[in-house]
């Protein structure tokens, strides 16, 4: 919204969003990033843009993870000294997010991401219930909610303006896939608060969120199919289906065909990470299917294959070919994955590890950053960061 609210992406893995307020003499933030030197450099961004802004006054924090606060020790150097405002509950959050392993986080904030800078984050003011407060003319409303992702959301809204920051209560992984968290229910009953405060405009965490849950007609639609999804899944478990039954069922809710392709490619990216959730949440460590029950290694797995099975290298080749032209990456994969355990030092296994690999990062590129990243670490494939011009 020229001369108001502010977007600064390509930076590093969120978006950074900045207010400036309607007497023009604070600059409001919301979010922080996920590491300084990306904020200071969000920040310079929109300086170099604008020419002079005010001095920043206040961040404001939609939830406690990562790449929400990592670069809160930027800000908190600024001589301006702003106040965090964010949720109370900020620290359970924070509990999650030293959960999370340090090389992973590394993959996906880059390499200068240190997990100190995320839960040496502290708010200066913590909301617990629907709060409005006004800021160089500016009026805000901070309403708590709970959201997908974490327990500690908040929406962030401009009534004037029509614009609500929703952070990323409508995540697709429902958390991260790698932490226990996330809520199906929570997403659900976050779209529905969404859709009460009938928002002009809504911006999420990340700019392709905010392309692809851009309205709420199609949220409400969305949230009719999830609702389906949630209860199919259920009663999938309750039927003793195990995790990848239920994901081969290709569950598709039958009014989804008559929704707009923009509710088809919501559904489409949200369902595989829903139906995980559900089974994650639903489930002790012995699962349907006896998942859970056994202790084999890819090693005792390799000694099938070539002590009971007879299979050997030229074998394995051979078949994981089949299956790259059948397009069974995920079964490549594993595979060879099996083989490498007997087989570590073999350069024809070892070059269609990386043929797999880059076949898998293909295939998810456009709408599962998360498997993307992971993927490209199997075979040390990192995307790169972009340099500005100045770099």
């Amino acid at each position: 919204m020229p001369g108001s609210v502010y977007l600064v992406s390509g930076y590093e893995f969120t978006e950074y969003y900045f207010i400036v307020s309607a007497d023009r003499r604070e600059l409001i933030a919301i979010d922080a990033g996920t590491r300084p030197e990306a904020a200071r450099s969000a920040l310079e961004a929109l300086r170099a843009r604008l020419g002079k802004l005010p001095p920043l006054t206040t961040v404001l924090i939609t939830h406690a993870h990562w790449d929400h606060v990592g670069g809160a020790p930027f800000f908190r150097s600024l001589d301006s000294h702003p106040r965090f405002i964010g949720r109370g509950d900020f620290a359970a959050e924070l509990t999650r997010d030293a959960q999370g392993d340090p090389s992973t986080m590394k993959r996906f904030f880059g390499a200068s991401f240190h997990l100190e800078d995320v839960l040496g984050y502290r708010p200066d003011v913590t909301i617990d219930h629907e709060t409005r407060l006004s800021i160089g003319g500016t009026q805000l409303e901070l309403i708590p909610t709970r959201g997908g992702e974490t327990d500690d959301a908040m929406l962030i809204r401009l009534p004037d303006q029509g614009v609500l920051f929703v952070g990323d209560i409508l995540m697709p992984y429902l958390g991260a896939p790698f932490v226990n968290e996330g809520s199906p229910e929570g997403m659900l009953a976050a779209i529905e608060q969404v859709s009460a405060l009938k928002p002009r405009l809504l911006l999420h965490g990340h700019e392709p969120l905010t392309r692809i849950f851009d309205s709420t007609a199609m949220l409400d639609d969305l949230r009719v199919q999830l609702t389906w999804l949630r209860d199919a899944a259920v009663r999938e478990l309750d039927q003793g289906r195990t995790r990848a039954q239920i994901q081969q069922e290709n569950l598709i809710p039958p009014t989804l065909e008559h929704s707009a392709d923009s509710v088809h490619l919501a559904y489409l990216v949200i369902r595989e990470n829903m139906i995980n959730r559900i089974v994650e949440q639903h489930s002790g460590y012995w699962r349907n299917g006896l998942e859970g029950m056994d202790a084999l290694t890819d090693a005792d797995y390799a000694a099938a294959l070539f002590d009971y099975l007879g299979s050997d290298e030229s074998r394995i080749a051979d078949a994981v070919e089949h299956m790259i032209a059948d397009g069974r990456h995920e079964l490549a994969a594993t595979t060879l994955r099996w083989a490498a355990a007997r087989l570590p030092a073999s350069k024809r296994l070892d070059a269609l590890h990386r043929v797999v690999y880059l076949r898998l990062m293909e295939k998810y590129q456009e709408f599962n950053p998360f498997k993307y990243i992971v993927y490209a670490a199997q075979i040390d494939q990192a995307t790169p960061s972009m340099q500005s011009p100045s770099q």
